[in-house]
């Protein structure tokens, strides 16, 4: 009896010695998980680095396109942290106008911990912007443009809607019978991004055909998108792109490409789709990561945008829209830029150099160039080729 106790004192000290050997530490887990996906159990600093976030989304209604795209990513980061001790709160109905009641509300999350904000809508900049002073450790989002800021820890997400409506123009101009196309803005839209939005369509629309012409209009208090829309067509336009709904192109008979932030659009013929959140959510998850104190503009590139395009659409103009899709994918080409693609008899592209100017004949960019603030440069001009109609 002696030697077997004997024996499991031996096992037990044994046990113990191994227990104390150095060792990679085990990443944290919640109880019944089980292992860490591969991606997190690759670099465990860095998993440790992003294991305890505290992050906060606030909305002002829960109705926008910004709002649920920032709430599915939200979503998402909650779904994650049963991997992650990632904490995730949402808000909604903090009204923007209301500076006292949003600060608030957000200086509450921030005192709660709070490392990473997230605000839908520009509307919420005069409060990130006071907030970001006082919390200098916190990271402060804005989705949506902001105006210039040294704020180092404040930063903005905007989606490259103009990348897809590049691929749109590209479509509409193979597409369309009478070579007149428009970009319509409807009341909602603000006019720097129809311009941005519409300019781009004007260039992909060039690049598929230089003859035909293009016009940008908006609506607005006293004028639907429907009435644009059917003026337009009584004078010879047959292909529309922009943000309105399906419902305007059965309403009114016409083809169009239309922006959906959600599932695609049904009959139309394409649609210009943007889908963020998971990029947003992986945004967040590597906010600790040093990010450009500009806009940070999510697209092609990031798997944001995409243009799905109906049965109509023909192997032609399949092909091209491909070709740049891919072109934008893999950074070869910027659609700003002093670039522009030409398609050859079979279809091939090839890069020219193409000064890009304005209606005044002035050079906004020079062949070869490309510009690195697009939003602000091609919000105060047409091009070349898109002319405004009213």
């Amino acid at each position: 009896m002696r030697g077997i106790r004997l024996l499991a004192c031996v096992l037990a000290l044994l046990f113990l010695l191994a227990a104390c050997q150095p060792g990679e530490e085990a990443p944290p887990s919640e109880e019944g998980t089980t292992a860490l996906p591969e991606v997190l159990t690759e670099d465990l600093t860095a998993y440790q680095k992003y294991a305890n976030l505290n992050s906060a989304f606030f909305f002002e209604d829960g109705e926008t396109a910004e709002d649920r795209i920032l709430s599915d990513a939200a979503d998402l980061c909650m779904a994650r942290s049963r991997y992650r001790m990632v904490k995730v709160s949402k808000q909604f109905g903090v009204d923007s106008s209301d500076f006292a009641a949003a600060r608030g509300a957000m200086d509450n999350a921030m005192k709660n911990g709070g490392d990473l904000l997230f605000a839908a809508g520009a509307a919420f900049l005069p409060v990130l912007r006071e907030l970001s002073v006082e919390y200098p450790d916190v990271m402060f989002f804005c989705f949506g443009p902001r105006d210039s800021g040294d704020e180092e820890n404040l930063f903005a997400i905007t989606c490259a809607l103009y990348e897809g409506f590049y691929l749109a123009g590209i479509a509409a101009a193979g597409e369309s019978n009478t070579g007149r196309l428009a970009y319509v803005a409807d009341a909602g839209t603000p006019r720097a991004e129809g311009l941005l939005c519409a300019n781009a369509f004007a260039l992909g629309a060039k690049a598929a055909n230089p003859d035909c012409a293009v016009v940008f209009a908006s609506a607005g208090e006293n004028r639907d998108a429907e009435s644009v829309v059917r003026s337009l067509a009584s004078n010879g336009y047959d292909f529309f792109a922009g943000n309105f709904s399906a419902e305007l192109c059965r309403a009114t008979g016409e083809r169009a490409i239309v922006l959906s932030t959600a599932a695609a659009e049904e009959d139309a013929f394409g649609t210009v789709t943007a889908d963020l959140s998971e990029t947003v959510a992986s945004i967040l998850e590597t906010a600790a990561q040093e990010l450009p104190q500009t806009d940070h503009f999510v697209g092609i590139r990031e798997k944001a945008l995409s243009l799905s395009l109906g049965e109509e659409a023909g192997e032609q103009t399949r092909i091209r829209v491909k070709t740049v899709f891919d072109a934008i994918e893999n950074g070869s080409f910027a659609v700003f830029s002093g670039m522009q693609p030409v398609f050859d008899e079979e279809n091939q592209m090839v890069l020219t150099p193409a000064a890009i100017l304005s209606e005044s004949g002035s050079e906004l960019v020079s062949a070869g160039e490309t510009t690195e603030d697009p939003a602000a440069l091609f919000s105060v001009s047409t091009v070349a080729g898109l002319t405004e109609r009213g």
